[in-house]
């Protein structure tokens, strides 16, 4: 199935095709034209791809260079890129059918140290989704911002937080 998000104008903001209307593959057409996705996991690019909303194991990040945004799997598989907007509708239509939702109320985001990412945190994440809690390691470009900036992508992600009721942090 192939599926699509139209701007106002009718120009494509982000297309995608998969077996949900979602899934790794498609172009979008943007500022910078479109993007060929193939229907892989991502390349990595730890340091150049930082979060910046999170959903039951989702992930919309935003790249440090380009500005633009990809939705992620739960398995870090692409699902859509576009600008925020388009990742954000992509977003809604997985949780729409699927069902996912948060493990629980309190969200629970794991900051990773300079030169790492979230990939640092896997069993802390897994245990703190056994005993209930919705945790997520964040990744953010530690070694491509200017240290006072670190702090912004944090900021805009619990902007864009929902169903929590409560947020913790560790960090490292």
């Amino acid at each position: 199935m192939v599926g699509g998000i139209l701007a106002g104008d009718g120009r494509a903001r982000a297309t995608f095709a998969g077996p949900l209307g979602l899934g790794a593959g498609g172009r979008y057409a943007a500022a910078m034209g479109p993007i060929f996705l193939p229907p892989l996991p991502t390349l990595g690019g730890k340091q150049l791809w930082g979060d910046v909303a999170l959903y039951a194991g989702y992930r919309i990040q935003r790249n440090v260079w380009t500005g633009h945004h990809r939705l992620l799997s739960p398995a870090d598989l692409r699902l859509a890129v576009g600008d925020f907007d388009a990742c954000r509708e992509a977003l809604d239509r997985v949780v729409s059918r699927t069902g996912a939702r948060p493990a629980g109320p309190h969200l629970v985001l794991l900051l990773h140290g300079m030169f790492r990412s979230k990939d640092s945190f896997g069993p802390m994440v897994k245990a703190l989704r056994a005993a209930g809690y919705e945790a997520h390691a964040i990744n953010y470009p530690s070694t491509r911002q200017r240290l006072q900036d670190h702090a912004d992508p944090v900021d805009l992600l619990l902007d864009h937080v929902r169903d929590a009721e409560q947020v913790s942090f560790v960090t490292h």
